[in-house]
């Protein structure tokens, strides 16, 4: 049986990646619309949603793998509400 720690971490580990693939397949999927001549996007715009679509959920992983964190409560709130950036 696992930890409490070991079943949190493993947790975070997951939301991260289901959230930087989720933004990489909704990502791709506007690409691909937008390439097609029916979406409504250009080439600026499909460039800017890139970053907290794809690159900001990869970045938090990154941290914290890299520095374990130092105020977790911040950093779950974070990766909560990194996912309503999109709809600003």
């Amino acid at each position: 049986m696992q930890s409490q720690t070991a079943q949190l971490e493993t947790r975070r580990i997951r939301w991260t990646r289901n959230s930087a693939l989720f933004g990489s397949l909704l990502w791709a999927s506007l690409a691909a619309a937008a390439g097609c001549g029916r979406g409504p996007l250009g080439i600026i715009e499909l460039l800017f949603l890139f970053a907290p679509l794809v690159v900001v959920p990869l970045g938090l992983a990154l941290a914290q793998a890299v520095v374990p964190p130092l105020f977790p409560a911040a950093e779950a709130a974070v990766k909560l509400a990194q996912p309503l950036a999109c709809f600003q």
